[in-house]
């Protein structure tokens, strides 16, 4: 009798067939894993432009308001003119404001962009505006405003940011 045939032959994988199918499905976790941080990271990013969004369009908002309620017509160096007007605020010597409640009751005191804390929604965003007269003439009545609206935010460090340009006028003037 031959031992060799008494024994009995089994079929079974290999130390390196074990050692490929681990490498491979280790190789395919690596990828999902790397897709779903990518994909969480576009997420959390569309959701705060989504936020960023709606930040701006409410000082847009507030700032028509304020336009329609007291438009004013002459700059911060006309002679007699009202401070609480929306030309005034415009043609200051310094007229960037920063918005950094939600939501907007007042204008804030003006500001310089760089010192516009990130400090609206749990210190994430900061909303400033930039509002240029288009006829900064101190004896000239102000047909237009320009507002530059930013809201923006860091993130990986990276700053993203959500604009809005839009320019206010005065539909009928007052001679």
């Amino acid at each position: 009798m031959n031992i060799n045939n008494n024994i009995k032959k089994t079929k079974a994988f290999s130390l390196i067939e074990v050692l490929i199918f681990i490498t491979i499905l280790s190789l395919f976790f690596i990828v999902a894993v790397s897709v779903m941080i990518v994909s969480l990271r576009a997420s959390k990013i569309n959701e705060h432009k989504i936020l960023a969004k709606h930040y701006a369009e409410e000082l847009y908002e507030w700032l028509r308001a304020e336009k329609e309620e007291n438009w004013g017509g002459y700059s911060a160096t006309y002679p007699g003119s009202d401070p609480e007007t929306f030309t005034y605020k415009a043609t200051k010597l310094q007229h960037e404001y920063c918005f950094l409640t939600s939501p907007i009751v007042e204008w804030s005191s003006p500001a310089n962009f760089d010192s516009c804390s990130y400090s609206l929604n749990n210190g994430i965003f900061r909303r400033y505006v930039i509002l240029t007269a288009a006829s900064p003439d101190a004896n000239s009545y102000i047909n237009e405003v320009k507002a530059e609206i930013v809201v923006d935010w860091e993130e990986s460090g990276v700053t993203y940011s959500v604009p809005i340009n839009s320019t206010f006028s005065i539909w009928e003037k007052i001679y």
